[in-house]
């Protein structure tokens, strides 16, 4: 369920997060995968957050893609709400794609000194060796890495490879009573 999608007329981004009202301010016509460039379309109900979604079949890619839950779509949208109101921010962008080092950043913070930090949502289990190949493909291209962890992936001993590698890592709770998430 990617937030961003590229229009095809115009050739923008579209992150439909940033819209007010997504079924009304969504530019009108088709878009595009940005991973596969496949034809997708926007997908507005009442359940689920707005997305886009491929017309048939998967989106084939060399760029490294996970499955994403409903609360890590709510984290990162939370997440880039947050890194928005942080001084020094320039920009805050959903879903970037790094296409020489064949991954999708969650969320890529530029500051205004030009620094570019790939925010990363990490949910699911991981071994601190994934977090290590993942954050070097990063910093090969000169971004550095933040992880926030939440629920299985929030172990000791990921937290204590972000401290002694990255020098801090984010926590991710989620109250599925109010449909919060805490950031720490």
């Amino acid at each position: 369920m990617p937030f961003v999608a590229i229009h095809s007329e115009s050739r923008r981004r579209v992150d439909v997060t940033s819209l007010a009202n997504p079924r009304n301010d969504a530019p009108k016509g088709e878009y595009e995968c940005p991973l596969c460039n496949g034809r997708m379309f926007l997908r507005v109900g009442y359940i689920k957050a707005a997305h886009f979604a491929h017309f048939a079949g998967e989106c084939v890619t060399d760029i490294a893609t996970h499955p994403e839950s409903h609360e890590h779509l709510y984290a990162k949208r939370r997440i880039a709400e947050y890194l928005r109101r942080q001084p020094d921010t320039e920009s805050v962008e959903l879903e970037v794609i790094i296409e020489s080092a064949l991954r999708r950043a969650d969320i890529m913070l530029t500051t205004t000194n030009g620094c570019r930090v790939a925010h990363e949502v990490q949910l699911s289990p991981i071994t601190p060796q994934e977090l290590e190949a993942r954050t070097n493909d990063y910093a090969a291209q000169g971004i550095d890495t933040f992880w926030w962890l939440g629920e299985k992936a929030d172990t000791d001993v990921n937290s204590r490879w972000c401290l002694l590698n990255t020098g801090a890592a984010g926590r991710i709770a989620f109250s599925y009573a109010t449909d919060k998430v805490t950031l720490d």
